[in-house]
């Protein structure tokens, strides 16, 4: 997400550097076997875990995907939340989803015309050699 990365090796170091009583994670919630372990999800998208997160700024992708997550579940799954705060988790998601699509997209444009420029480029050089 922007120049911020979305990695595992974030959870991982956040297990290593904190307590377990400060987040609640373990290696296997993170190295799943069973990917529809939806505990081990409730404890990855958990507050504790996105308010060490966010004390780190490299973190940052990381810390937006783990929102996602919890943004649904919280509009989704769990029953407690009134109508209001599930419209505003749904649209919330929609709305951080189609702006990361969106860079993505741009980024890809980019990134291609940076290549069709050099690829020209090299060309130009190649035929200015030849003559």
């Amino acid at each position: 997400m922007g120049d911020y990365p979305v990695s595992v090796k974030d959870l991982q170091t956040l297990i290593d550097k904190y307590s377990k009583l400060d987040h609640n994670l373990v290696l296997s919630d993170i190295y799943v076997k069973d990917r529809q372990n939806y505990a081990s999800c409730l404890k990855i998208s958990s507050t504790n875990v996105l308010d060490i997160l966010d004390q780190n700024k490299t973190t940052f992708g990381t810390h937006c995907y783990v929102t996602i997550l919890r943004f649904v579940t919280l509009a989704y799954i769990d029953k407690t939340t009134d109508i209001l705060k599930r419209l505003f988790f749904a649209w919330s998601n929609v709305f951080i989803c189609r702006l990361w699509f969106t860079w993505i997209r741009h980024k890809l444009i980019i990134d291609t015309e940076k290549k069709a420029n050099t690829a020209k480029y090299r060309l130009t050089k190649k035929l200015s050699t030849i003559l």
